[in-house]
């Protein structure tokens, strides 16, 4: 079974996405990418919160490796928190984020019984 990609599904669905999250955000906040992989949406988002932060999960240690040296390259480490496991256990503390972002991850979300 092949896979096809989601622009061709949706088109480029990034530019409506940060259009709407530039509308709601104050700039202050703490986001978590559920997902991140290389950081597609991460980056862009961190970028446009003044003093915000993006905190990033993903399953993969080898992409979080890449996203990590892409976000030092571009000067945003400091303002990225990489974190490696699934979105049922992330480890953070309810209430700790003001938004949560996810695209393309519902493969990854195993059923429970």
């Amino acid at each position: 079974m092949a896979r096809l990609p989601e622009t061709f599904l949706l088109g480029d669905c990034r530019s409506a996405f940060l259009n709407e999250f530039s509308r709601i955000i104050r700039g202050d906040e703490v986001v978590l990418d559920v997902g991140a992989s290389t950081g597609r949406f991460s980056l862009v988002m961190v970028k446009k919160l003044s003093t915000g932060k993006v905190i990033c999960l993903d399953q993969s240690e080898e992409i979080l490796q890449r996203f990590e040296q892409k976000a030092e390259k571009e000067g945003l480490k400091d303002r990225i928190q990489i974190l490696r496991g699934e979105a049922s256990s992330s480890g953070l503390e309810n209430e700790s984020v003001d938004l949560v972002v996810s695209n393309n991850v519902f493969h990854q979300f195993q059923t429970h019984p």
